[in-house]
């Protein structure tokens, strides 16, 4: 590393906006910015600088296999990580690879995402970002026709699953969706 940059610290990681893409896949992006001793520094200055995501599925399954209809699996945790351009990530929330059609019943599950970061000026360690935890729920349900759908932290892209016979009707409440 040249002498003459400093070693930054990630500071003020924010949700910075969301696009829904159409058929259930979700781009959420964060900006944060460089602190050096409590004052704003030049982005470049978070060259040495990683941000990195964990996900925890909600068995110890790994892979975590997604439940039925939804045909996917993820490692479990998963963890991926990406460095430059200082300051911008976007985070892609893909629907499933396929469906087993028809459904034959709803289905959800809740992620945990959490963001860290590592500046290997400072030490080797990822550290959390504040307020770091994010609730990732995907869901397959009826109404009146069959809908998969991401929800992270409020921000929701659904997709259709057009085509598919109205099989079966669950006689129970449910939360409308948004």
């Amino acid at each position: 590393m040249p002498t003459n940059v400093a070693c930054a610290k990630v500071a003020n990681f924010q949700r910075s906006g969301w696009t829904a893409l159409g058929g259930g896949n979700l781009d959420t992006t964060y900006t944060w910015a460089a602190d050096e001793n409590g004052t704003a520094a030049p982005a470049s200055h978070l060259a040495t600088c990683t941000i990195a995501e964990e996900v925890f599925y909600p068995s110890s399954d790994n892979p975590f296999n997604w439940p039925f209809p939804m045909n996917a699996a993820s490692a479990n945790p998963t963890f991926t990580s990406a460095t430059g351009p200082p300051g911008n990530l976007t985070d892609h929330q893909f629907a499933p690879d396929s469906f087993i059609q028809p459904p034959l019943a709803e289905a959800s599950f809740t992620a945990d995402q959490r963001f860290f970061y590592n500046c290997t000026c400072e030490d080797t360690s990822f550290h959390p970002l504040p307020g770091n935890s994010h609730f990732i729920v995907r869901s397959v349900y009826d109404r009146d026709g069959w809908f998969y759908e991401v929800d992270k932290d409020g921000e929701i892209s659904q997709q259709v699953l057009q085509g598919l016979a109205r099989v079966l009707h669950l006689d129970v409440l449910h939360t409308p969706k948004r």
